[in-house]
């Protein structure tokens, strides 16, 4: 699991959640590529230095934060991670790919060689990395009153709100992008049918992932499921794979975090829609007039499939 170090979980929390008090206190962007700065503290005081000294941040006598200490928004990425499917595998290439590129997706194999004999590079199946990037946003809107003065209680909702919304976001589409690959669906829901489908029968990290009625269906029991850990396979229990009972070898999988950004409004009009995904409604409000603060995370990542590494069947059909 990628997300299980205590620590840096800790650290995560803390972050993310700097990120949303600085963004909130100074109504700017805050990116990986920004430093919080003196308004920080200004706005928080003492109160509130727990939050930078967690977040690795150094505040110097002054107020100012110090050139080239560690992100804060980092923090929200990683928590988005933790929570996703895309965070919760173990095994995939993890490469920081932001533009098209040609990568090799295949088992990288060792063998031993004797001194002097050629040094053998098989199973070079290379994949085109040339998707664009996918972005995730996810919004809340708070009234002023709620934020001044900015509690812990409030800090934590806000922040958890924001990362489970664009996490679950992120398993979505990455969902999709495995039925996509996969193409058809196999004609049986058998556990090891469909893994003998995926990498030729020899997935090295081999995955399951569904709802939990699709995965205790497919098992036949708890017992079963946790037999399948025992033998090296993954159970990941995910809502947006509900209908599908996806096999995946995590190996065959390039994923590349590519920041995030934390965006605050306070005089923005609003348009607001019914949640579904269609067209927006009519409705506006005024976030001066309401008294309210808008607050926008979003984050960007890209997934390269290998071909043969992804197989699924359709539940309850």
């Amino acid at each position: 699991m990628r997300y299980l170090d205590p620590i840096q979980k800790t650290e995560n929390e803390s972050r993310a959640q700097a990120a949303i008090a600085w963004a909130v206190c100074s109504n700017r962007h805050l990116t990986d590529q920004s430093a919080a700065d003196s308004l920080f503290r200004r706005a928080f005081g003492g109160r509130y230095d727990h939050l930078t000294t967690k977040a690795g941040v150094t505040v110097t006598d002054s107020g100012d934060v110090l050139a080239g200490t560690l992100p804060l928004v980092s923090g929200f990425l990683g928590e988005a991670a933790e929570r996703s499917i895309r965070g919760r595998l173990d095994g995939p290439i993890r490469m920081d790919v932001r533009t098209a590129g040609r990568v090799q997706m295949g088992t990288v194999v060792g063998q031993q060689v004797g001194e002097g004999a050629p040094k053998p590079v098989v199973k070079l199946e290379f994949s085109a990395a040339t998707a664009a990037p996918d972005k995730f946003s996810a919004e809340i809107v708070v009234s002023r009153e709620a934020v001044q003065p900015l509690n812990a209680q409030a800090l934590a909702g806000i922040t958890t709100a924001l990362v489970n919304a664009t996490a679950r976001a992120d398993d979505d589409q990455f969902v999709a992008a495995l039925l996509t690959a996969a193409g058809a669906p196999e004609s049986s829901d058998d556990i090891g049918t469909l893994l003998s489908a995926i990498t030729g029968g020899r997935p090295s990290r081999p995955a399951l992932i569904s709802d939990w009625t699709g995965l205790l269906g497919a098992a036949g029991s708890v017992q079963d499921l946790l037999a399948l850990r025992e033998l090296g396979v993954q159970v990941i229990v995910s809502p947006s794979a509900s209908g599908s009972l996806i096999a995946v070898d995590a190996a065959g999988l390039m994923l590349s975090d590519l920041g995030a950004e934390i965006t605050t409004a306070l005089h923005a009009l609003i348009t607001l829609d019914d949640g579904t995904g269609g067209s927006p409604g009519t409705t506006v409000v005024s976030l001066w007039q309401m008294n309210l603060l808008a607050l926008r995370a979003e984050l960007w990542t890209k997934t390269t499939i290998r071909s043969g590494a992804v197989a699924y069947a359709s539940l309850g059909s």
